[in-house]
Parts: C-alpha cells; structure tokens; sequence
C-alpha cells in the first residue's frame, strides 16, 4: 500500500510504531 520511498522511512518508525508496519 506505501510507496517505496516512504517504506524506507517507515522501516524505522516500524521499531517505534508498530502499527506503522
């Protein structure tokens, strides 16, 4: 569903929201 450009940023708000994953 996200963009590949946001998943790199998500991968580390992922270790602080989880639900980001």
């Amino acid at each position: 569903m996200m963009p590949r450009r946001e998943h790199q940023h998500a991968t580390r708000r992922t270790i602080r929201e989880p639900q980001f994953d």
